[in-house]
């Protein structure tokens, strides 16, 4: 039972952090024209040749991702930005996790 809240401990704790060393990032716009542009062609799946016009990557899951987001947030980067440092914040306590279950024999 400590472990699991310890877990939520440690997530709350590395949240955070992820916040701290991001938070500056919340009132920026979008990088560039060509990030903006991506995203909107992204939003376009009757054409997905037309996001890929050189090498013909296909990245589903990103374009799956870019869609729900831009349902959720429209053309406000904020939105995208939150998510980003949740996300990072998720890997830190995955991470977290796995070196747990492998060290703890050692300890």
């Amino acid at each position: 039972m400590a472990f699991r809240e310890n877990n939520a401990q440690v997530f709350l704790i590395l949240l955070g952090i992820a916040f701290l060393l991001f938070f500056p990032i919340l009132n920026n716009e979008f990088w560039t024209a060509e990030e903006y542009e991506y995203l909107r062609k992204a939003l376009q799946p009757d054409r997905p040749q037309a996001v890929y016009p050189t090498t013909g990557d296909a990245h589903p899951t990103v374009d799956f991702f870019h869609l729900m987001e831009y349902k959720l947030f429209g053309d406000l980067p904020t939105g995208y930005y939150l998510l980003n440092i949740l996300l990072h914040a998720v890997n830190a306590f995955l991470l977290y996790l796995l070196m747990h279950l492998c060290l703890r024999d050692f300890g």
